[in-house]
């Protein structure tokens, strides 16, 4: 399904029959209180955005590059790693939140490549965070080790609460007990590899009975659902009270399965190349209806290939408290900081995976023997139930003016949050329109004057009236952004649930050769 949504409309109004040049307006400004939303990148220029770090990581260096193409994040080389995060913006959590992004990963070799794009969300508290390990560990997770390996060790994400693996290769879910790696995971992700879509959880405390996890940073991280995307059967869910690994019944029908890997770059929202990928994740608010208690997050990944888009993982149930199974700790009694593997034992650990207030986002890919160019670009973050619009495009002759209704194919909501909310344009607050410039910041009143032409919106109608320039030919373009909340709604009237901005484009075009010669109108193009 392609989410660019577009009319076009041939109506035609006689120059002067709508004056709307001397109303005078006074916009309805409400403050945000959620938070920075909503944010949108497209990572498509070589400069480095300005709410956008590239940390330092534990060893080597970051390889993450900001380009035409959009942000990459490795090279299509062995032992690369590139992580960034949204630094100076913060996106409260009570509400959920929506992170839409493309990627591409392509370049290695056709069945060997390696490894895969994370998205992870962390507490906004923390300013300057240590990215996770590299590799298997996709910038999210922890990596133990031994004495011996001891310069291998890192610790996982500061104030790690969700990582989010789009897992080419197959080890961000698995569990490791060797010399130079160990963390929790799946003891079955070997049987499990090759394109999954893997969560994991917050980051532990500090174990003060096991000597290499008595420092923060390395315990918790655990896998909370692994699904295939090329095999739907194979899965693993948690469960919560015990630690427990299950399968499920996947929301991915059989005809459905894709691989993460599209193999190839392509243009945005190019949905005709079956290279095409886009990630969405959804966090909704997940409460007790009877007694209004938070019992966590609704966490939802969808992923459009090409035309198509696959529900990957369909709320899942992410509480604000869970069991789960530290499996990678060593019997030997100086744990970690002993110079011999020993063996692995289990401990049952609860794990603190209550969302913080508010979050920061990051994004980070791994190469290792294998490799790929791993690219992400036009991301977009939004609340959950947030107001949408859609470009509009509009035909008119020279020197006519036309109007357009923009909100036909714009969508709003309104009541109880939650994932299965529909939305209908009678749900938006026409009085909330506002001419956007193309940075997205508000432009004053109902009327813009650009080289092209005169801009005007009529709240009373929800109309917006163009009048071209005298003699202009060519497109013409205006930003807009609007959002629900009628009657004061909460949370819609808040400016934080606006929509993204969308673009009408008019394309004034010249008017049409009178033939008064028969024998030449063949030649007429």
């Amino acid at each position: 399904m392609n989410f660019r949504l577009k009319r076009i409309i041939c109506l035609t109004l006689a120059k002067g029959t709508y004056l709307l040049s001397t109303i005078l307006i006074t916009l309805n400004m409400n403050a945000q209180n959620y938070g920075s939303f909503p944010y949108e990148e497209s990572f498509k220029s070589t400069g480095q955005p300005f709410a956008i770090s590239i940390p330092s990581v534990s060893s080597g260096t970051n390889s993450a590059v900001f380009t035409d193409a959009g942000l990459k994040l490795t090279n299509a080389v062995q032992s690369q790693f590139g992580a960034v995060f949204v630094n100076s913006l913060q996106f409260k959590t009570i509400n959920g939140i929506k992170i839409e992004f493309e990627y591409m990963i392509y370049g290695g070799e056709a069945t060997n490549n390696a490894d895969g794009i994370s998205l992870f969300l962390f507490d906004a508290s923390v300013n300057n965070p240590t990215i996770g390990t590299k590799g298997f560990g996709l910038g999210y997770t922890f990596n133990r080790a031994i004495e011996i390996y001891k310069t291998a060790r890192a610790p996982g994400l500061t104030g790690g609460y969700l990582g989010i693996g789009f897992d080419n290769y197959g080890n961000f879910k698995s569990v490791r007990f060797q010399g130079e790696s160990r963390v929790n995971g799946l003891s079955d992700g070997n049987v499990l590899r090759n394109s999954n879509v893997t969560l994991r959880g917050a980051k532990g405390a500090i174990d003060s009975n096991y000597k290499g996890a008595n420092i923060d940073g390395y315990s918790g991280y655990p896998v909370l659902i692994s699904q295939s995307t090329l095999t739907p059967s194979l899965n693993r869910k948690i469960n919560v009270n015990t630690g427990a690994y299950t399968s499920f019944t996947s929301s991915i029908n059989a005809g459905d399965a894709f691989s993460l890997r599209g193999g190839a770059s392509f243009n945005d929202e190019q949905t005709s190349n079956t290279a095409y990928r886009k990630a969405i994740v959804e966090l909704y608010p997940w409460v007790d209806n009877n007694t209004n208690t938070v019992l966590g997050k609704l966490v939802t990944v969808k992923i459009q290939v090409g035309t198509k888009l696959v529900t990957v993982i369909q709320n899942f149930e992410y509480p604000v408290q869970l069991t789960y199974i530290e499996n990678s700790y060593s019997n030997m009694a100086d744990g970690d900081l002993s110079n011999s593997d020993g063996s692995a034992r289990s401990v049952s650990k609860v794990l603190n995976s209550k969302a913080p207030e508010y979050v920061r986002i990051g994004f980070a890919a791994s190469t290792g023997a294998y490799y790929d160019n791993h690219y992400i670009k036009n991301l977009k973050i939004t609340l959950p139930s947030a107001a949408i619009a859609a470009d509009d495009e509009v035909e008119t002759p020279l020197n006519k003016q036309v109007s357009i209704y923009p909100f036909t194919n714009d969508i709003g909501f309104t009541g109880p949050i939650k994932p299965d909310q529909i939305g209908n344009s009678s749900y938006l607050d026409p009085s909330s329109f506002r001419f956007v410039d193309n940075s997205g910041n508000p432009l004053p009143g109902y009327s813009y004057a650009t080289t092209e032409g005169l801009w005007l919106y009529d709240p009373g109608t929800s109309k917006v009236i163009f009048t071209p320039a005298l003699n202009y030919q060519g497109e013409a373009t205006v930003k807009y952004d609007i959002k629900a909340g009628l009657g004061g709604e909460e949370p819609y009237i808040d400016d934080a649930y606006r929509s993204l901005p969308a673009t009408i484009t008019i394309l004034v075009t010249p008017p049409q050769a009178i033939v008064t010669n028969l024998m030449l109108q063949p030649l007429i193009r």
